[in-house]
């Protein structure tokens, strides 16, 4: 049970009062001391914390607080404030950036869990039936990083509710994966595959949207660098479109 009650951030001397308080029942601050052998002012502390998350009940008899654990239920209720306040600190750093965009922004996500999130949260925040650019080798690496199950049950039911306009470059060589892949993933009525000779992709994979660019090398480490830059997100569009015209269906 302590494990439990550290996971749902309660510290070492909040554990062994709540603890106490369960095994004892309502009891005065002296009854707790005598039973874990702590410091008076540290049951104290304890006390006034576990009062202040509403786990604890304080009540006065003949002159003398008493303590009582309180609804356990008590705990969701402070998991669920919780997430109500992390949801309206999001939505408001999200505004104040919003206000201050920088010219540019680079971040790296390094790790699947991370690549992940990445893929999934830039196309949930794009524009519903927007473009998304890809030039890329990587079929059988792409289903590997990201894992067959996300891709299929998450990822690509994300990319139908986006309606999103995806186009994809590949060299020759990769024809037959992708066109496995794809198989696999179910056709996507927006989704455009094309090739070009061998020698004219990158060995890292780009992907281009409205106001941004990433790319991802998905051989012995994996990582993505995604950067926010209009202008640069254009200029790689003039690129990805000269090659779209040259490339094979």
């Amino acid at each position: 049970m302590r494990e439990k009650l550290k996971a749902l951030g309660l510290s070492y001397n909040e554990q062994r009062v709540y603890l106490s308080l369960i095994k004892i029942g309502e009891t005065s601050v002296g009854d707790i001391i005598k039973d874990i052998n702590a410091h008076r002012q540290s049951v104290y502390n304890a006390l006034e914390e576990l009062e202040e998350k509403d786990l604890v009940i304080k009540n006065k008899k003949n002159g003398t607080n008493h303590y009582k654990i309180s609804n356990p239920d008590e705990f969701l209720n402070n998991l669920k404030k919780k997430e109500l306040i992390a949801k309206q600190l999001g939505e408001e750093i999200s505004e104040e950036l919003s206000k201050s965009k920088h010219e540019h922004e680079i971040n790296v996500f390094d790790g699947r869990e991370k690549i992940r999130h990445f893929f999934f949260n830039r196309d949930k925040k794009l524009p519903k039936g927007s473009e998304l650019c890809v030039i890329s080798n990587y079929a059988n690496k792409y289903k590997e990083v990201l894992g067959g199950e996300f891709l299929s049950k998450e990822y690509n039911q994300l990319l139908i509710k986006r309606n999103l306009n995806i186009k994809i470059i590949s060299s020759e060589l990769f024809r037959e994966e992708f066109t496995k892949l794809s198989e696999e993933l179910g056709n996507i009525k927006n989704r455009k595959i094309k090739f070009v000779p061998n020698d004219l992709i990158n060995p890292m994979a780009t992907e281009i949207w409205e106001d941004g660019i990433s790319f991802s090398s998905f051989e012995k480490d994996w990582f993505v660098i995604e950067i926010k830059n209009a202008f640069f997100a254009k200029s790689y569009k003039t690129y990805f479109d000269f090659l779209w015209k040259t490339a094979k269906n």
